[in-house]
């Protein structure tokens, strides 16, 4: 990983290899179906050719510095120093979201993607915001809620372009033009998830809409992927394989190295520490649908508004709206009241609380 002398992420990539593995899982639905199994398919035929639009999903994900390796470790480390990590450097929850949303986005913007992102800050999901990101006129046309009051050269005042301050109305509703992965990071405990927290968590597996949580012990991710009565089916990223390349046998290399299995554990979560909230969805209905019941299983540990605070029409400032929607807030500036990193194990981001 140039320029660092760095050929493994063992010790130090397992918040990223877990997000890699959920992106994979959205992309997988986007692009091949919720129903589509690979074990199914090479049981019955060994010899089957890959589907070429999972192969390509494939190649997406590979171990190189390649355009094409657009979601590779090596742009995640390089988006990842965006965000004041080196390569080599424990990642925490949001750092994580927030180099994924990056990478999804700008692959939508260049090249089409099938999937857009969002990453909520403070726990509070914005329907304004999913409504921009989904409805691409809403990406060209400014918004017409107000009429502006023009200025001396006849023009609309900057601050009317401003989405914070004049937010979509109904009439900018449309169509989706894409689906949408929506990551929450959140902090629902200290030294342990709150109990009250449990019973939503586990019945966010029970929507078809869910692709899992992101979770663990500190310094160590894995994969929650569902959950059967009082127990948690997990992946765990730390099986280390050698990166296969992208020659003619790439497909055949995967193949060999395609889990074959997960880990159950207790489902009282009292050992995960952090968590992504994720739901992916395809459509404005599945959104709503989503999020309502989920709050009827217990404390949920996120809440859903239709728009972000207008602290500028309430006697507030923009600085005061920039300080609190967390959107270019680094993460150690966030901690909860604790000092300066002390290394990798002991990174900020462990000790912030998002409620």
């Amino acid at each position: 990983m140039a320029p660092y002398e760095l050929t493994s992420d063992a010790g130090w990539g397992c918040m990223l290899r877990s997000a890699q593995m959920l992106l994979g899982q959205a992309l997988q639905r986007r692009l091949l179906g919720r129903d589509w199994r690979l074990p199914a398919l090479l049981q019955a035929e060994p010899d089957a050719r890959l589907p070429p639009r999972y192969v390509q999903l494939l190649r997406w994900f590979a171990d190189a510095p390649d355009v094409e390796c657009r979601y590779s470790i090596h742009h995640m480390v390089k988006l990842g120093m965006q965000y004041d990590k080196l390569p080599g450097e424990w990642y925490g929850p949001t750092t994580a979201a927030q180099v994924l949303r990056d990478l999804v986005n700008l692959h939508r913007r260049e090249f089409g993607g099938e999937l857009a992102m969002y990453v909520p800050q403070e726990g509070v999901v914005y329907a304004d915001d999913v409504t921009r990101l989904c409805v691409s006129h809403l990406d060209d046309d400014p918004p017409r809620d107000k009429q502006p009051q023009p200025q001396q050269d006849g023009k609309p005042p900057p601050e009317f372009f401003d989405p914070l301050l004049h937010p979509p109305t109904a009439e900018d509703s449309g169509d989706w033009s894409t689906a949408l992965l929506i990551l929450i990071p959140l902090r629902l405990g200290l030294d342990q998830v709150n109990e009250r927290y449990v019973p939503a968590l586990q019945k966010t597996f029970e929507f078809p809409q869910s692709v899992g949580i992101i979770g663990g012990k500190k310094g160590h991710s894995v994969y929650f992927v569902g959950t059967q009565e009082d127990q948690l089916h997990l992946l765990d990223p730390h099986d280390v394989h050698p990166a296969p390349e992208l020659t003619a046998a790439f497909p055949t290399a995967v193949r060999r190295a395609e889990a074959t299995g997960n880990k159950i554990i207790g489902g009282q979560l009292t050992d995960a520490t952090l968590f992504f909230r994720v739901i992916c969805s395809s459509d404005t209905s599945a959104h709503s649908s989503f999020f309502t019941p989920a709050a009827d299983g217990g404390m949920c540990p996120f809440s859903v508004a239709a728009h972000r605070p207008d602290y500028a029409a309430s006697g507030g400032d923009l600085l005061m709206a920039d300080c609190l929607s967390g959107d270019d807030m680094n993460e150690d500036e966030i901690a909860g009241g604790t000092g300066g990193a002390t290394g990798a194990g002991e990174d900020d981001e462990d000790d912030y609380v998002l409620l």
